[in-house]
């Protein structure tokens, strides 16, 4: 999942960040949604997919130049990827389920 931060124009005398979310069913989708121009200002990353794995996709971003804060949301943290996905970048590794609150608080410090 990529998580765009939007700061809104201030209206009546304040103004509100707004997060928008947009999923991806495989690394290769993201890959091929990818925007360089725009690129999101956050990423949550499951590790395990069918073909290329999360930590792939860290690396490909990586191997571009390209520098995205992760979160790594996964049923598995202590599977033989996670060391690997913290060594290519990623903030953080949480566990499934995650509490959406928790979640929230992890985004916000992951784009600010």
């Amino acid at each position: 999942m990529s998580i765009r931060h939007r700061q809104s124009p201030p209206r009546y005398g304040w103004s509100f960040c707004a997060l928008q979310a947009k999923s991806y069913h495989s690394c290769e989708a993201f890959l091929a949604d990818f925007d360089a121009d725009n690129p999101p200002s956050c990423m949550i990353l499951d590790l395990y997919f069918p073909r290329m794995s999360g930590v792939e996709l860290q690396r490909s971003l990586a191997g571009k130049g390209i520098t995205i804060p992760t979160i790594v949301l996964t049923a598995r943290p202590d599977g033989s990827l996670a060391p690997l996905s913290i060594e290519a970048g990623a903030l953080e590794i949480i566990t499934k389920p995650v509490e959406g609150d928790q979640l929230i608080e992890k985004i916000e410090a992951a784009i600010n």
